[in-house]
């Protein structure tokens, strides 16, 4: 092979990366909503690196061979149900929009998570961590210099135009961690302390609560990871097993002190959107109200079998929980299969290599706590980061058993 052929090879792994690993957390502070694009051309770069490496045909027996597991069953089945819902939600066009928009980036993650740790340059360790300082960095002094940035890139300057950056780079930062730990270079983790300094000087209540879930979570995880794990699928189950009566468990549980101590965070109003959307969950409890439906719930049907003083709130575009999002627009049915996808992700963490347990373990909390009191469960750029950082944990363990298997026998 020439010199310049072995160049062109080489080129799409690194460009994959780059895009992954720096220019989507970097370009997330003047384009908060770039993040999906990002993935989209990462992906494509990613499979032209697996094509020119002659690898596309061993990757796809792979995905055929991985479609038949019960995970994936049950990921086709939670994603045909959400088509099949589209069928009784109340506006038929704006929820066929909303899951077209959601299962682009889904279809791109899928292969990304395929194709990426194959040809992922894991020699771009530092590299990667700098683009996330590199984006902490710009959001924090924007921020304390009045929006300068987002001024000048004709984005919108609100106290919160920097919510969705703060929260992928949260949601970045633990495969990030990971790569510096599992590369023997523990201590390049400092390049990534620009994100909780971001995060405290931004407007994102959310991105806190998952700076303060990652730091609780994480050492638990890395001393007791089997019982991280098995508290960890117990708490999820009953999010979901309970997001039905949030609203009615929170009016009940936090007083008045609470929410005046989190009155930055809207706790209060939280709890109201949660009360109007348990009513609306509480008439469909089986089928749900169809995907989508939420965005625009105050103009359903069901808006009339709600408590009068619950509809206003109907029209906030979410419940701001994902989980309780699930139940009010795919029912039981969806929850049963979140639920048992839910086992499988957990028994898939257990048998990950031992030293990333506890960063897959800490991610999974952080994005949770994330998913309970904040943003759509289905937004493109959610998916986005979770697909992101999944790459990048999965492009880890690779590694890490690529180690393995050409280490010298003792």
């Amino acid at each position: 092979m020439s010199a310049g052929t072995d160049r062109d090879a080489a080129f799409w792994p690194v460009a994959a990366t780059l895009c992954l690993g720096v220019a989507l957390p970097i370009l997330m502070a003047p384009a908060s909503k770039s993040s999906p694009l990002l993935l989209a051309i990462a992906t494509v770069l990613s499979v032209i690196a697996l094509w020119r490496r002659g690898l596309a045909w061993p990757v796809i027996d792979q995905a055929v061979g991985a479609a038949r597991a019960p995970g994936a069953i049950l990921s086709i089945g939670l994603l045909a149900l959400m088509a099949v819902s589209i069928l009784w939600a109340h506006d038929r066009v704006s929820s066929a929009n909303q899951f077209v928009r959601f299962i682009l980036p889904v279809m791109f993650a899928v292969v990304l998570a395929l194709a990426f740790p194959v040809i992922a340059d894991r020699r771009r360790t530092a590299w990667w961590l700098a683009g996330a300082a590199i984006a902490a960095l710009i959001m924090a002094i924007d921020i304390r210099t009045g929006l300068t940035l987002r001024k000048l890139t004709g984005g919108r300057a609100t106290d919160y135009s920097y919510n969705r950056g703060l929260v992928t780079l949260v949601v970045l930062a633990w495969p990030l961690l990971a790569l510096a730990v599992t590369r023997g270079r523990a201590w390049w983790a400092v390049a990534l302390l620009p994100i909780p300094l971001a995060v405290l000087i931004g407007e994102s209540q959310t991105a806190v609560l998952g700076v303060l879930a990652g730091f609780a979570v994480f050492p638990v995880a890395w001393f007791l990871p089997k019982l991280t794990r098995l508290a960890g699928l117990a708490a999820m189950l009953v999010l979901l097993a309970t997001a039905p009566f949030i609203g009615t468990i929170a009016s009940k549980t936090l007083g008045g002190g609470f929410h005046r101590t989190f009155e930055a965070g809207h706790s209060d109003d939280r709890v109201k959107i949660w009360l109007s959307f348990e009513a609306a969950t509480h008439q469909h409890w089986i089928s749900g109200n169809g995907f989508g439906s939420t965005l625009n719930m105050q103009n359903a049907p069901v808006a009339a079998a709600v408590p009068p003083e619950r509809v206003l709130l109907l029209g906030a575009s979410h419940p701001h929980n994902a989980f309780l999002q699930l139940w009010a627009e795919l029912g039981l049915v969806g929850a049963i299969l979140s639920a048992l996808l839910a086992v499988r992700l957990f028994d898939a963490v257990g048998r990950l290599k031992p030293i990333l347990q506890p960063f897959v373990l800490t991610w999974i909390a952080v994005m949770s706590a994330i998913a309970l009191v904040s943003h759509g469960a289905w937004q493109a750029w959610w998916v986005a980061a979770i697909a992101a950082s999944a790459a990048g944990f999965l492009a880890i363990e690779r590694e890490l058993r690529e180690d393995e298997a050409s280490a010298p026998p003792l």
